[in-house]
């Protein structure tokens, strides 16, 4: 939790996780790439030292720019190849699909990158306006996917494996989705439409009761924080 310096970079990820996706930029030598969540600037750092990117686009909902990392992108010769968008809502199709069309064009991504909100609604946003927009064999990574309404998406994903998904590779930090070659419309698709209405159903209300499980949770944190105080 220390402040990042732009020789020493704060990554709130234990070792594991860390070697799981040094591995991966190994394997996958992506140099197209999106990240959604900036926080304090490490990963962006670390993607970028890593894959000499030709073009990284990092977005983040906070409005505070990380300077450490400006100074970083400057430092290291990568003004114009990596860049940093922030007051981002991850959830806004227009705002993002607008600073993606402007970075990108119409070429395709090698590697999504999402550890921005782990909100189910605005992680399965993001991913319906991505995912098309990466390439076949090209990655898109969800990070901390094991919080209950979070999973649900992960499950969705699992029961929609015609859409465009070629195979999902879990571990205990992360969720990997290959893109198959099958084509996908950038302007239309929908995960959901390639999971059935059946599922569809059952889905929704897990995730309903999970969600109202996290607010009750939050109410008597707050109950007992009050308590505390008085």
């Amino acid at each position: 939790w220390f402040d990042s310096t732009i020789d020493d970079f704060a990554v709130l990820k234990n070792r594991p996780a860390i070697d799981h996706h040094v591995r991966l930029l190994a394997d996958l030598a992506p140099t197209k790439i999106v990240e959604l969540g900036i926080f304090r600037g490490g990963s962006t750092a670390m993607f970028a030292a890593l894959t000499q990117p030709t073009k990284l686009v990092a977005v983040d909902l906070s409005p505070d720019r990380v300077q450490v990392l400006d100074d970083f992108i400057e430092a290291r010769g990568f003004k114009g190849r990596v860049e940093a968008h922030y007051s981002v809502d991850q959830g806004n199709r227009a705002q993002l699909g607008a600073i993606i069309d402007e970075a990108f064009g119409t070429d395709e991504l090698d590697l999504v990158f999402d550890d921005a909100s782990h909100e189910p609604d605005l992680t399965q946003a993001s991913f319906d306006l991505l995912f098309p927009r990466v390439r076949p064999g090209g990655l898109y990574v969800i990070e901390d996917w094991r919080w209950p309404p979070l999973s649900v998406l992960i499950l969705e994903q699992v029961l929609g494996l015609e859409a465009g998904i070629a195979d999902i590779t879990i571990n205990r930090h992360s969720v990997v989705i290959r893109r198959s070659d099958l084509p996908l419309d950038r302007e239309t698709f929908a995960l959901r439409d390639h999971v059935g209405d059946l599922f569809t159903v059952a889905l929704d209300q897990l995730r309903a009761a999970w969600t109202l499980e996290k607010q009750q949770a939050l109410r008597l944190a707050a109950s007992r924080r009050s308590a505390d105080r008085g």
